[in-house]
């Protein structure tokens, strides 16, 4: 990981951005930028310029689907990964946004969230053209599930079972040989 610093912070110093590449540039020669809690600012820093950039190419598209799911972390938080699918210079991108704590994994509770989460990133859900979810019924349920809610609401948010969960479905029945 230090070594993935290090060359992180070397781009940084190298990028044409003047007001970063100066601070690295006049800081004291004994500064190496290696405390765990410099690590973590960094690593926090890139994710939100990453993050912001993601935000920007989606934003030029216009159009977007998302695909989401929740799962229980190591401290035992429960959360959901938010990532979205979009079409840029003619090639499908997917990138992951964000993780959002949850208290509650009813459909409606996780479409809420879901759909807050964009809006609060900046993302116009108007333009949502598709959902990607587990087969979970609080998640692909025609009624009450995520994908229902948020169909009820934005009608051409179309959903799709999630490839990536089909595809283990698959595998754990054996099917493939």
């Amino acid at each position: 990981m230090t070594e993935f610093l290090k060359a992180a912070l070397r781009l940084r110093v190298e990028a044409p951005d003047k007001q970063t590449s100066d601070l690295f540039l006049k800081a004291p020669r004994n500064a190496s930028y290696l405390s765990w809690r410099v690590q973590n600012q960094i690593i926090s820093l890139m994710g939100d310029a990453i993050q912001k950039q993601i935000l920007s190419d989606i934003s030029q598209c216009k159009y977007f689907s998302t695909l989401a799911d929740e799962t229980t972390d190591v401290s035992q938080t429960e959360q959901l990964s938010l990532s979205v699918r979009f079409i840029k210079d003619t090639k499908v991108h997917e990138e992951f946004l964000c993780f959002v704590p949850v208290s509650s994994t009813t459909g409606k509770d996780l479409a809420s969230t879901i759909l807050t989460q964009l809006s609060q990133l900046g993302l116009n859900v108007e333009y949502m053209r598709g959902q990607g979810y587990d087969g979970a019924s609080n998640m692909s349920g025609k009624y009450r599930g995520v994908q229902a809610r948020v169909k009820e609401l934005y009608p051409l948010a179309m959903y799709t079972h999630c490839c990536n969960h089909v595809l283990n479905l698959v595998i754990s029945q054996g099917r493939i040989k």
